[in-house]
């Protein structure tokens, strides 16, 4: 994941452009996202398991994490490279090469010939490995760049040492930068694959694009963010929903509190006036004791039962 993390500090680094115009927390959150670039990158969209990481960790850091421009080394400008040409490559032990060897690369075009074991492939992966100080190849079956490298019969190898001319026309050393030379290199197996890109549908159209210019690691380490992380995040305050329900109900208890008096005063006004109903004077107390109960009967009920007897 080298060459994505690469990419990556491309894009946070024209993020923070001021012609971008990104807003603050955009930056934050592309910030925290580089810092556990290594984590983030082992992650997968399955389960939504990169969500989940990236919310983790935002919950704990992204408050204090910058929105400035992180602390990422300069790369040289596109096209803007120490030297014009290459004059030679002394490669060995390196893969197949035993013993050093030297080519001139001098001429506009170079063309070189072989049977099968000859040397093709180590010669353009010394040419590699010189310029962006990694082989690909290596990288992409999970070697050991040392392993790899290393000559079966010397059992180790030099890194090939590539001299190139000046602008000035003095020979210079060169030094490996992925940012400036990565994309010298097209694989003959991307260009098989892209001469066919009409017959694709639109999704597999990007991977080949991006395997062409040599950025499918970062197409597939963007290709595992999820669409929303909405589901990790907690965007609806529960515990004040909660907080706000007992609240209001407390207020309809209170008025239900503050109404109790009132409600026994209009009882007993009302009790009052049934009272005033049997006759002038008469209390509600003095009508419940004229009319009496079972247990206790009233004059009402002794009248009755002499009427009755």
């Amino acid at each position: 994941m080298a060459s994505a993390k690469r990419d990556f500090e491309r894009f946070v680094s024209w993020l923070h452009l001021p012609a971008t115009q990104a807003p603050p927390e955009v930056k934050r959150l592309a910030n925290l996202a580089l810092a556990n670039f290594d984590g983030l990158a082992q992650t997968v969209r399955q389960h939504s398991q990169r969500s989940t990481y990236l919310v983790d960790h935002a919950r704990r850091t992204l408050a204090q994490t910058s929105d400035g421009p992180p602390d990422i080394q300069a790369v040289v400008a596109d096209g803007v490279w120490p030297w014009q040409r290459l004059r030679n490559m002394t490669i060995g032990p390196f893969r197949g090469f035993r013993m050093p060897e030297s080519f001139d690369l001098q001429k506009r075009v170079i063309l070189f010939y072989g049977p099968n074991g000859s040397g093709k492939t180590s010669f353009c992966e010394g040419l590699e490995y010189g310029l962006l100080g990694s082989v690909e190849e290596a990288e992409s079956k999970r070697i050991d760049g040392r392993t790899y490298l290393a000559n079966l019969h010397a059992r180790r190898f030099e890194p090939p040492a590539l001299r190139a001319t000046d602008k000035q026309n003095r020979e210079v050393a060169v030094n490996s930068n992925p940012d400036t030379f990565r994309f010298c290199f097209i694989e003959k197996n991307r260009i098989d694959a892209f001469s066919r890109i009409a017959a694709r549908p639109p999704a597999q159209r990007t991977e080949l694009i991006a395997t062409l210019f040599g950025m499918d690691k970062f197409n597939e380490f963007v290709g595992h963010f999820n669409e929303s992380i909405d589901q990790q995040l907690v965007l609806t305050a529960t515990k004040q929903l909660a907080l706000t329900g007992k609240r209001n109900a407390l207020v309809t208890d209170q008025a239900m509190v503050n109404g109790e008096a009132k409600a026994l005063l209009d009882l007993a006004n009302e009790e009052a006036a049934l009272a005033l109903t049997h006759s002038a004077g008469m209390t509600y107390a003095g009508l419940k004791a004229f009319i009496g109960t079972a247990d206790a009967p009233g004059c009402a009920s002794s009248v009755k039962a002499i009427f009755g007897a």
